[in-house]
């Protein structure tokens, strides 16, 4: 029963018709546009795009001013703005060795408090809990290189998690946390961490070791 399926196993169902090679956008996809659930709203419009690219415009007169103005955002993201939508938050996050083993839907639920961002080539992340910068980051695309003060270094590429203020779970003071190329990343301060923890146990253990 399709009712009865989680919203990730849903977005995953709707995902696939991208598969298909569609000529036409089939009239059950228009009507998650509709839907109440913005993961199931974002994926459905990335859908629509992706069979016909002018076929929105056709919709969105019809959408509540709210899901317009979410989906039409959606319809419009460069390839830059795109590791904002939940669905490749969740997509990424279970790319990582962290996440692999998690269920999507778990997995989608801590992907909407993730942040993505952007730093070029040679800028600096700072290693200190000043304005919320302490936290957990994961690399989309690029090179981040941790310089530890007695000359060692780590890189981290892309699907790498560090933590700016603890390398292998141990509090460390950093030289510099630099890109080494432009970089887009994600990132959970430790903060909403902390407080987002309780709501999800099942991914708790991942950072456990970096308390």
């Amino acid at each position: 029963d399709y009712n009865k399926l989680n919203n990730w196993t849903k977005a995953c169902a709707l995902m696939s018709l991208r598969l298909l090679k569609m000529q036409e956008v089939p009239d059950d996809l228009v009507a998650q546009l509709f839907n109440p659930d913005p993961l199931l709203r974002e994926v459905a419009v990335l859908t629509v795009k992706e069979i016909d690219p002018g076929k929105f415009n056709e919709y969105a007169a019809r959408l509540p001013g709210d899901y317009k103005t979410q989906l039409s955002q959606v319809v419009d993201y460069d390839n830059e703005d795109i590791y904002q939508l939940l669905e490749k938050k969740t997509l990424f996050l279970k790319k990582t060795e962290q996440f692999a083993a998690k269920e999507g839907v778990q997995v989608c639920r801590f992907a909407k408090k993730i942040k993505s961002s952007f730093i070029k080539k040679d800028g600096i992340i700072s290693n200190d809990n000043i304005n919320d910068s302490e936290g957990f980051y994961w690399i989309i695309k690029g090179k981040i290189r941790i310089s530890m003060p007695e000359g060692e270094v780590e890189d981290f590429a892309p699907f790498g998690m560090f933590h700016n203020c603890r390398i292998n779970g141990e509090g460390t003071e950093l030289a510099s946390i630099r890109a080494m190329e432009d970089t887009f990343y994600y990132k959970i301060s430790s903060e909403e961490l902390n407080k987002s923890l309780f709501d999800f146990p099942e991914i708790a253990e991942i950072f456990v070791k970096y308390s």
